[in-house]
């Protein structure tokens, strides 16, 4: 976590809103320490956002992926 700063790769961050609290608690803290990563909260997804919501998770990556840099 302490190197989460040193990152320089564009990064997304995905959680679901429904995931553990300590997950969410997790993708919160690598959003705000990795410079520039840009942080996604899929509603109702939990744990298994990939396979259970594919469409938004798909979505938000073509997005990420496409944007400018």
């Amino acid at each position: 976590m302490d190197r989460l700063k040193d990152v320089t790769a564009p990064t997304l961050v995905i959680v679901g809103d429904a995931d553990t609290p300590g997950i969410r608690q997790g993708a919160d803290l690598e959003a705000r320490q990795i410079p520039g990563a840009t942080m996604r909260i899929v509603k109702g997804a939990d744990h298994g956002l990939p396979i259970g919501w594919p469409d938004e998770f798909n979505d938000a990556v073509i997005a990420f992926l496409g944007a400018p840099r």
